[in-house]
């Protein structure tokens, strides 16, 4: 009887660590495609600036 208990406990056990076990393959892709450090700055060299003045409570400044 303690013997079965052994193997069914070693079962369980080994079953536990195959279930937390991942591969690359399971893991999901990425949604869309990673740009490169190049292709980020060509793509906000031309970010807008909005620059606001409010008079009422005298402040200004800008966002870019």
């Amino acid at each position: 009887m303690k013997k079965l208990t052994f193997i069914i406990v070693a079962l369980g056990v080994i079953l536990a660590f195959l279930s937390c076990a991942t591969s690359d393959k399971k893991l999901p892709e990425p949604e869309g495609q990673l740009l490169t450090q190049i292709e980020l700055e060509e793509l906000y060299q031309n970010a807008c600036i909005i620059r606001l003045n409010i008079k009422s409570i005298m402040k200004s400044g800008s966002i870019t």
